[in-house]
């Protein structure tokens, strides 16, 4: 950024500027001898300057949106099924995946689009690995990690909760008083 403060300094041209360091030039102490560059841009400068930055933005803009539609081919499964398992995470997730997720999740939040942090536990043991904690064999891998990992989720979602709680009843507050002023200025 702040390239035009670039182009204004290489498009300088005499007499603001000393065409050749030597012994002529004012204010040169020629410790150095005589140079053979000065200080001097060129008016092409303005049009070297706009067609760069124009290349430059293009293609940071096409490398952009190939990253994106690279990320989102991958994510949706755009690439070849045949890499491997239907239950591996590692190339990351399926549509299968995310619609198996998706139909657990619909057992436990009865239709609202939300659930109790009560479920969770069962949530997370019908969701298979990596999400959860039920293996492709069926089994269900609860150790102290599993443990863990389950407190550590819990313990953010309460914060969540907590927040939001918060900020509904400041928002209730603020209303009841909204309310209550509006009551005294239409009784007066």
């Amino acid at each position: 950024d702040e390239w035009q403060d670039i182009l204004i300094d290489v498009s300088v041209e005499p007499p603001e500027c000393t065409a050749r360091f030597d012994s002529t030039a004012p204010g040169y102490s020629g410790i150095y001898g005589d140079l053979s560059f000065g200080d001097c841009g060129s008016s092409a400068a303005p049009v070297f300057f706009i067609i760069f930055m124009l290349v430059c933005e293009q293609i940071m803009l096409n490398l952009f949106v190939g990253m994106i539609l690279d990320n989102f081919a991958f994510i949706t499964d755009d690439v070849t099924d045949d890499m491997g398992d239907a239950t591996s995470w590692e190339d990351g997730s399926k549509s299968e995946q995310v619609q198996e997720l998706a139909e657990i999740f619909k057992k436990y939040d009865g239709a609202t689009g939300n659930m109790s942090i009560n479920t969770l536990t069962s949530l997370m043991v019908s969701f298979p690995q990596p999400m959860g904690f039920k293996k492709p064999d069926g089994t269900i891998q609860m150790h102290s990690r599993e443990r863990a990992e389950l407190r550590v989720i819990r313990a953010e979602l309460n914060v969540i909760l907590r927040q939001s709680q918060l900020e509904s009843d400041l928002k209730a507050r603020e209303t009841f008083w909204l309310k209550r002023m509006w009551q005294r200025l239409t009784s007066q």
